[in-house]
């Protein structure tokens, strides 16, 4: 449990038949019935094991800890859940009952102040290993019993909801009633305890904006203009890559492009790759310098004044082809959303914003033009 490893989607269709442990049947046309489609969870990991024991009784492990894929980077809110399972172990000579409807799952803000605590309501649970997402609730109520020395893997999902400071940090626990009826506590997160929290691989795609400022110093045409631009942005390892929706406006000062205004509106399809040479900073808020390199098609549309009543003059287009490179500096780190749960990422981070500062090469009406661009994304 304390070992690190990828984030791993678990992506669930429509519910199929499966077999149950004969402790926790549930007819395979309920599943079907109140399946659900679509929902993706991925799995946290908890940075030292999870388990409490109730000496020479019951033994319980987490396996697996799942939150619904929205919740680490948008926050606990409607239709968000946070799924447990675990590995009850009878170490007793004597038959143990355990029952799911037992679980609860708190949120302790300050120990001190009781009336602080909230809980997130037990929405589905059931012997087994957890199929994924199952639309209506499905929860076993009935008390499941572990014969001496037996094992059972049980889930239980539990509801996410918005409250009053759901942004803050509070310790996550899981009580049950032990074998003697008197409350067991499972510490599943405690951001006051730094080696207590849950780990997930960083972000790994995000959307930006931004704005591009091209200068061409001569050529075929010496111009200048502003794009705005929609990038979708991905990491690979080190390697940050993006493709970018391209919106430009352009003045042509001297040059062979036609344009009774001197003057074009242009659209096209930019990618690049950047690959950082120095960083330095905290975690939290790194910087990263390098390089980046990269090329853009687009189309360029004269603007015309409005005809005379009597014409149809058509406008001027020229296709364009660019290259560029050069410097790209990255700023801070997108983390984990603010919520109750103490997560942290691991793995190199997206940036909250770059700039980029670099040469940039077109290839448009039979010749080319050289000049320089500067640009800015900022994360959406």
């Amino acid at each position: 449990m304390n070992q690190l490893s990828t984030l791993r989607p678990i992506r669930t269709g429509c519910a199929r038949a499966r077999r149950w442990p004969a402790l926790a049947f549930v007819p395979a046309l309920l599943l079907l019935t109140l399946a659900a489609c679509g929902t993706t969870f991925v799995e946290v990991h908890p940075t030292q094991p999870l388990r409490v024991d109730a000496p020479g009784a019951l033994k319980v492990d987490v396996h697996r800890l799942l939150l619904t894929e929205d919740v680490p980077w948008g926050g606990l809110r409607e239709d968000t859940a946070l799924v447990v399972e675990l590995d009850l172990v009878n170490s007793s000579t004597v038959p143990r009952d355990f029952n799911i409807t037992s679980l609860t799952c708190l949120l302790e803000l300050d120990v001190e102040a009781p009336q602080t605590t909230l809980s997130l309501p037990l929405g589905a649970g059931a012997a087994g290993t957890f199929p994924g997402e199952v639309g209506e609730d499905l929860l076993e109520t009935k008390p499941l019993t572990l014969p001496p020395g037996s094992t059972l893997r049980i889930w239980a999902l539990f509801r996410g909801y918005k409250y009053p400071g759901s942004d803050i940090q509070r310790r996550v626990v899981l009580t049950f009633p032990g074998p003697d009826g008197r409350p067991m506590r499972l510490v599943l997160a405690d951001p006051a305890r730094g080696t207590l929290r849950w780990t997930l691989p960083a972000r790994k795609s995000s959307v930006m904006l931004g704005l591009d400022s091209i200068s061409l110093l001569g050529g075929t045409a010496k111009m200048t203009g502003l794009a705005s631009e929609i990038t979708f942005l991905r990491r690979q390892g080190r390697v940050l890559l993006d493709v970018d929706l391209t919106s430009a406006m352009l003045v042509q000062i001297q040059g062979s492009l036609t344009s009774p205004t001197s003057s074009f509106a242009g659209s096209g399809l930019a990618a690049h790759v950047a690959y950082p040479l120095l960083e330095w900073g905290p975690d939290h808020d790194p910087r990263r310098l390098g390089l980046f390199a990269g090329g853009q098609g687009q189309l360029l549309v004269s603007l015309d004044p409005p005809p005379p009543p009597d014409g149809k003059p058509m406008p001027h287009v020229y296709g364009v082809l660019s290259v560029d490179a050069g410097l790209d500096i990255e700023v801070g780190a997108l983390g984990p959303a603010l919520g109750p749960f103490p997560i942290t990422p691991t793995g190199t981070p997206l940036p909250r914003w770059f700039i980029r500062l670099g040469y940039t090469q077109w290839f448009v009406n039979g010749g080319t033009a050289a000049g320089y661009t500067s640009s800015f994304r900022l994360a959406w």
